[in-house]
């Protein structure tokens, strides 16, 4: 579908990988690709209940640690989680240990939450699930 999509759109010079993204960037990374000035982080829901946020923060904090590693100074990246049991500050204390880790200072370029068409109710905790944002590496 993301092939037809591409040629419809008359997109000629992609590439597209299908892969377990924990292997691939380690694999993309042991190989010394630093190729890449822009990675997108979008992965499922790692946590889906409060007794799983401790594995969900090492999974999460895997791959951006990972994608920070590969990305060059002045490279972007863009990270998300979609949990509402990931909340706003332990994904930004991930985020924050993720860099440390990397050895890499972050400049955030932007902060959002999910679109007004899934309101957040804040009698509603779950509907408060989505954080994302967009950092250069510098």
């Amino acid at each position: 579908m993301t092939r037809k999509n591409a040629a419809l759109n008359g997109f000629t010079n992609m590439q597209f990988t299908i892969a377990n993204v924990f292997n691939l960037l380690t694999d993309l990374y042991k190989a010394g690709n630093r190729s890449y000035d822009f990675i997108i982080l979008d992965p499922p829901a790692f946590t889906k209940s409060s007794g799983t946020v401790k594995n969900a923060i090492r999974g999460y904090k895997e791959i951006n640690l990972k994608a920070m590693r590969m990305l060059p100074r002045g490279g972007y990246l863009a990270t998300c989680s979609c949990s509402h049991f990931m909340t706003e500050p332990l994904f930004r204390q991930m985020l924050h240990d993720a860099a440390a880790d990397a050895d890499v200072s972050l400049r955030q370029i932007e902060a959002r939450q999910q679109s007004p068409d899934h309101p957040i109710l804040w009698n509603v905790p779950e509907t408060d699930y989505l954080k994302f944002f967009i950092f250069q590496v510098v």
